[in-house]
């Protein structure tokens, strides 16, 4: 019509106007019989999963309407399945597009094609977003359509997740794929504003001769994703998701993971798993074994990671062979948050106190500020740096400028100030970009940070401490340490940037994650004695820790039979560094005038328990370490039954840097009492030397790696996996402590160096029996290994102040394990289980940490062999079968795990039969019935959660036995358990309350920790063991009032809030 009207020789746009509307009324008067007539015509179609398009065809064949639309927006990707029977033109356009996000207008006989006008405000929208797994096996199932009631329908992507944005309502939704039976999933309620996640389940078809439409309700269906994950792993495995660790007051991975059964933790940092110790578990970050976080030994510590940017916590607890051998107890794998599937940004900010701590007196060495940041303060910067590659070289520096003391800044003064809250804030943010091909790019960062103060009563018989001789008498010497107090400040700063694609062939992302953290921890001894009278000590122990990740990893998809191929590629560096720490012992000339706040400390000498002179050392690890995995899994059928095959390399080379400088500060004595803060400035200072006392090392190792494992459906009912994995390691070729018998002996150690072969072989085989959907019978077997950390395969001499006193490398090597598992789970109802295991482990070559005798000389050594045993079970019940109100959002939760073990220690002794070439000879002794060290009898979890709508709470408490602390090593066929070292972890009861405001974007938390006020205790067995030296699990516990109490600390209770906003 317009290209008539531009015709006219009329140039005025009134004159236009006026014959539009003058034709417009005579075509409507025309056309009114014929609209009629085409109105009054039938349709009839039926299409399944069809272009839109084609149906718009037929609709106008039939009726002779003309349907115009946007031939970019409506494409072949826009289908539908739509059925009408002689229906209007109204009712089949209606159904047509009820599932789109299309409406139609009717101008005469032209129908026009829109967008549907959205009636209600962008605040009212939700998401409905989530993954699709094979109900069988639980692996994704790639490329599923998804289709939720007149609202869109998506492609799921390689990983099975999916994300649909509707507005607020109830949806039924329709998941289908070729070779599975479609499901339709009914009540799925989505609030304005709100994200719902579901896990779904689609069951591969078994030769139907017609398509199978299962149904469910929401609860159903999230049930059965849950069934999925947890009853078709191939391994053993318990864990603790975002959701649960968020309704604990827990501020780290430390803290949560004590929730999980069959694991404790020590100080909240390390693990301890099935009674193995914290060397015998290895951390997984993101896929990638992480390197020790320790100077001294193979611990990774978990209180360095947010709980804010992990997604979950798994321990798997058998193994399989694609997954690196160094396994004990357990691999504890931690995963990050992933690209998100749908837009929200989150803000919290928190704040605590603690009865003995907010407000109170707190001292500390000198702060500058940058402790608030992560950062130690730059005077304890060495010389002007932190970042000495070697002690050589700055003790090189010293020599250069003829060792003048005063090159060392005075750092020794203590200062006090009120101990104001402690604060936490964190930040989250996802973005997600959707392609017209439904591929998707998604953002995520995250942020946290975190400064806590804690002042702590301490008791400490540690570097020869003990109850000072006016203290009350013999009874209180025998009993107690020194009475002292420490004073703990830590920051934590993380930071995390995640980039990804994916569509339904490919995903490919990044990751970088950033952790810094600062802890200072100064102790002060103010009422005891060492080494003989009454004395004053300080121990000053600050650690910061960089650790920096960055991962790229991806999964394709080729072509439509099910072959995978996933890499990984991943670069961490990791720092940790002990600047400039200080050790002081001095006698107290003036007990009375000296409170334990006190900074007002004056001394006329200067000591420590190691040297003559004031202690004052620094040490550096770096480690870089480079991972990379590739594998590629295939599936196929044997007698119509689907088999899997998954074969792969697997590596990581580590470059480690360490070094540890002492220094011996001494003091001119001027027969009167000087204040601290100048006592080792330049007016006083005699002298300062580096002494000997210390060590430096550079190794470089490689590992490689292959394996391959079958994932076989024996029957219906049985299914088994199982493979072997083969890696290469020599590790007699970074072996320090040869290093150093061939250099200062020159005699020939091979025989030492050969103990170990650089090729091992780990089979393994977890096989599952479904006694029915619900309910599984496991079993497994595997072989393993963990080897030595290359700093515990150095050459060192160093004092460590949480053994109290010096700690001396020896002769390791790598300890062999054999597993054997037996595990019963029933998982009766939603969200519920009860589950019994039971396991043996043989260990040969275990490592422990000996203390010699009654010296303060401790080392790493090897026994012959070790066994252990025990057995968990684990209970979760939602009372919502009651009905009863209130009492239906309620679930209880508990778990018990119970060990037992027994050791054969072992000592070296050198064969120089020939002189030139000695060899080993072991001198195994008889079976000691205790723990091995770190490990405890039983542990235990309960708890109590109350969720409904925009109220929840928690009541959780855990517990632990004593463990073996320290052992001291054996005299002769008489077990040295009785004097060993023991501990009594705290017994910790916490609470959460929660509500939500604001449509559930607005969260106040309320938490408290340590309920209970336990304490942390190291302590001296009394009881009389047998007459081999043994003692009864019973006598180990601790006995108030008659052990001797080595070390104490009570850390108070802690009270705190937290508020969080969420946008999605």
């Amino acid at each position: 019509m317009n290209y008539w009207i531009k015709q006219f020789p009329f140039k005025g746009t009134w004159i236009r106007i006026a014959l539009t509307k003058l034709l417009l009324i005579i075509v409507i008067m025309v056309s009114i019989p014929a609209i009629g007539q085409q109105a009054a015509k039938k349709v009839t179609g039926s299409f399944t999963e069809t272009p839109l398009q084609q149906v718009f065809a037929s609709i106008e064949q039939q009726t002779g309407y003309v349907i115009n639309y946007s031939r970019e927006e409506v494409n072949s990707a826009t289908l539908v399945t739509v059925h009408f029977q002689q229906a209007t033109i109204k009712e089949a356009l209606q159904q047509a597009l009820k599932t789109t996000r299309y409406t139609y207008v009717v101008d005469g006989y032209i129908i026009i094609i829109k967008a549907r006008v959205k009636t209600q405000p962008l605040n009212n929208n939700g998401t409905f977003t989530g993954q699709v797994l094979d109900e069988e096996s639980g692996e994704p199932v790639v490329a599923a359509t998804i289709k939720i009631a007149a609202q869109a329908t998506v492609k799921g992507s390689i990983d099975g997740t999916f994300s649909i944005p509707v507005p607020a309502g109830t949806y039924m939704a329709v998941i289908s794929c070729v070779g599975y039976d479609t499901k339709q999933v009914s009540e799925i309620v989505v609030n304005a504003n709100e994200t719902v996640t579901l896990t779904l389940t689609l069951k591969r078809q078994k030769g139907q001769l017609q398509g199978v439409v299962v149904t469910a309700n929401v609860r159903k269906e999230s049930v059965a994703g849950l069934y999925a994950r947890q009853k078709n792993n191939a391994a053993l495995t318990d864990g603790i998701s975002a959701e649960q660790i968020a309704r604990t007051p827990d501020k780290n991975i430390g803290e949560s993971l004590k929730r999980i059964s069959g694991i404790s933790t020590v100080e909240n940092k390390y693990v301890v798993v099935r009674g193995l110790s914290e060397r015998y578990n290895g951390a997984v970050l993101n896929g990638q074994l992480m390197p020790s976080t320790e100077l001294n030994r193979k611990n990774f510590n978990f209180d360095i990671l947010p709980v804010n940017m992990v997604d979950n916590v798994v321990v798997i607890k058998t193994l399989t062979p694609d997954r690196g051998a160094e396994f004990g107890g357990g691999l504890i794998e931690v995963t990050t948050l992933d690209i998100p599937t749908h837009n929200f940004l989150s803000i919290s900010a928190g704040t605590s106190i603690n009865d003995q701590t907010t407000g109170k007196p707190f001292l500390s060495l000198k702060l500058d500020g940058r402790e608030y940041y992560g950062s130690v303060a730059k005077s304890r910067q060495l010389f002007g740096k932190l970042n000495w590659k070697t002690g050589y070289d700055a003790a090189a520096v010293y020599n250069a400028k003829s060792n003048d003391p005063t090159l060392f800044t005075n750092d020794w003064g203590i200062t006090s100030m009120k101990a104001p809250v402690s604060q936490n804030y964190q930040l989250s943010l996802g973005k997600v970009w959707h392609t017209k091909d439904q591929s998707e790019l998604g953002l995520l960062a995250a942020g946290s940070y975190r400064n806590t103060l804690n002042r702590q009563k301490l008791n400490t018989g540690r570097d020869g401490w003990s109850a000072a001789s006016d203290g009350g008498g013999a009874a209180q010497e025998n009993l107690f340490g020194a009475d002292a107090r420490n004073y703990d400040f830590s920051t934590n700063i993380a930071g995390m940037l995640g980039l990804g694609y994916r569509n339904q062939h490919q995903l490919i992302s990044f990751q970088s994650l950033f952790i810094r953290t600062l802890n200072q921890q100064l102790a002060l001894v103010y009422d005891g004695t060492t080494d003989g009278g009454n004395q004053w000590g300080m121990y000053d122990n600050t650690t910061q820790t960089t650790l920096l990740q960055n991962q790229l990893k991806g999964e394709y998809k080729i072509g439509t039979k099910g072959i995978k191929i996933n890499w990984l590629g991943s670069y961490t560096w990791l720092e940790k560094q002990r600047p400039d720490n200080h050790q002081l012992v001095v006698p107290l000339v003036n007990k009375g005038a000296l409170n334990p706040d006190s900074n007002n400390v004056t001394i006329n000498g200067a000591g420590s328990t190691l040297f003559n002179g004031a202690l004052r050392w620094w040490s550096r690890a770096v480690e870089k370490n480079y991972n990379w995995n590739a594998s590629v899994q295939v599936p196929f059928t044997v007698a119509g039954t689907r088999q899997l095959f998954k074969g792969g390399y697997a590596g990581w080379s580590k470059d480690r840097k360490f070094f540890v400088l002492n220094a011996s500060s001494l003091i001119n004595a001027k027969g009167y009492q000087i204040p601290l803060t100048s006592a080792f400035s330049p007016e006083y200072l005699k002298s300062i030397s580096f002494e000997k006392f210390g060590d430096s090392m550079h190794k470089i190792a490689n590992l490689h790696a292959l394996y391959g494992m079958l994932d076989n459906k024996l029957t219906t009912k049985l299914r088994l996996v199982w493979g072997l994995r083969a890696e290469y390691y020599n590790i007699g070729k970074v072996n320090g402590n040869i290093d150093k018998l061939e250099k200062t002996s020159g005699k020939d150690y091979s025989s030492f160096r050969n103990r170990e072969k650089s090729w091992q072989l780990f089979p393994s085989a977890n096989l599952t029996y479904s006694l029915n959907p619900k309910m599984n019978l496991r079993l497994a077997y595997a072989r393993s290994i963990i080897r030595p950390d290359l700093r515990e395969l150095s050459y060192f001499d160093e004092y460590d102040y949480e053994l109290g006193g010096e700690y001396i490398s020896g002769l390791v090597r790598s300890t062999i394990l054999h597993h054997y598992d037996f595990r019963y789970e029933w998982y009766p109802a939603a969200g519920d289980i009860i589950s019994f295991s039971a396991f043996f482990k043989k260990l040969d070559y275990p490592m422990e940490i000996y203390k010699y005798a009654t010296n303060r000389l401790y080392s790493l050594k090897n026994a012959k062999e070790a066994q252990n045993y025990g057995i968990e079970m684990e209970a979760r019940k939602s009372l919502a079968f009651t009905g009863i109100p209130i009492v239906k959002y309620v679930t209880l939760y508990g778990n018990f795990a119970y060990m037992d073990s027994r050791v054969k220690t072992m000592d070296l002794t050198y064969d120089n039969t020939n002189a030139n070439k000695p060899a080993l000879i072991e001198v195994v002794h008889e079976w000691e019935k205790r723990p091995q060290v770190g490990a405890s009898n039983y542990t235990y979890n309960a708890g109590f959660f109350f969720d409904y709508k925009f109220l929840s709470a928690s009541l959780v408490y855990n517990a632990v036995a004593n463990r073996l602390f320290r052992v001291i090593e054996r005299s002769g066929n008489t077990s040295t358990a009785a004097q060993s070292l023991y501990e009594q972890p705290v017994k910790s009861l916490d609470a959460q309350l929660a509500a939500r405001f604001l449509k559930q974007q607005l969260e106040v938390k309320l938490n408290a920790g340590n309920l209970l006020n336990s304490f942390y205790i190291v302590y001296a067995n009394r009881e009389t063991p047998d007459d081999k030296g043994n003692l009864t699990n019973k006598q180990a516990r601790y006995q108030k009032d008659t052990d001797l109490v080595d070390y104490k600390l009570a850390a108070g209770r802690t009270f705190g809030v937290t508020v969080s906003y969420t946008l999605k």
